[in-house]
């Protein structure tokens, strides 16, 4: 006799109104998850090897709370101190000209282009950030990369799937820092924010918010 339960998410699975995929990777273990939701109800799918899946049904009231099982770090991974403050504004432009500096080994051009870029990056407090400060950040956030967070949210409810938007984080030395963009008078920004497992649902939000409001137009 087929179980109610699995009849249930398996039928939530292929006719979803909501789809949130999830793509976490850290040290060596890369976990993936496929969140399906349809009025009061999510199925999740979930595999750390692609060989063995895990399929859970629950209450959409329930889905914050297994968001922010996704977000924990394994116990084997080692935090230490960070050269990444808690929170600070980089003009995106910046953050992708350093970012690819670092990643192909041309560290010397950061302190070039922070230089171009001078007093544009900030604290929460919006004050300007020493250019030294900022190239020892910008090198940091790459150099101590352990690990990432990705969450897409679509809406799948017509027959033309609308990605909606993208939740980003990185693993740096002591935690995980979300990746905000957002606009400074004009120009693309993005708020490097300290977070934690019980914050993901809270960034997720907006997007979901927006996406629900259209399934129940």
């Amino acid at each position: 006799m087929v179980d109610h339960g699995l009849t249930g998410a398996v039928g939530l699975l292929a006719t979803p109104e909501v789809a949130l995929d999830v793509d976490v990777a850290v040290g060596a273990v890369h976990a993936k998850a496929w969140h399906r939701q349809s009025g009061e109800a999510v199925a999740a799918l979930s595999t750390v090897d692609g060989i063995v899946f895990e399929l859970a049904w629950f209450p959409t009231a329930a889905w914050a709370d297994e968001l922010c099982r996704v977000a924990v770090i394994p116990e084997d991974v080692v935090l230490r101190e960070s050269d990444v403050p808690e929170t600070l504004h980089v003009p995106f432009e910046l953050a992708d000209a350093a970012g690819e500096a670092m990643r192909t080994s041309r560290s010397d051009l950061v302190p070039v282009l922070v230089g171009q870029h001078a007093g544009a990056t900030t604290d929460e407090a919006g004050e300007s950030l020493d250019d030294a400060v900022v190239s020892t950040v910008l090198g940091a956030l790459t150099s101590e990369s352990q690990g990432r967070l990705r969450v897409l949210v679509a809406d799948v409810s017509a027959a033309e799937t609308s990605v909606v938007g993208v939740v980003s984080w990185t693993l740096v030395a002591d935690g995980w820092r979300a990746l905000r963009p957002h606009r400074i008078d004009d120009e693309l920004h993005v708020e490097v924010r300290r977070v934690g497992p019980r914050d993901l649902p809270g960034d997720l939000a907006p997007v979901l918010a927006e996406v629900l409001s259209e399934v129940t137009a």
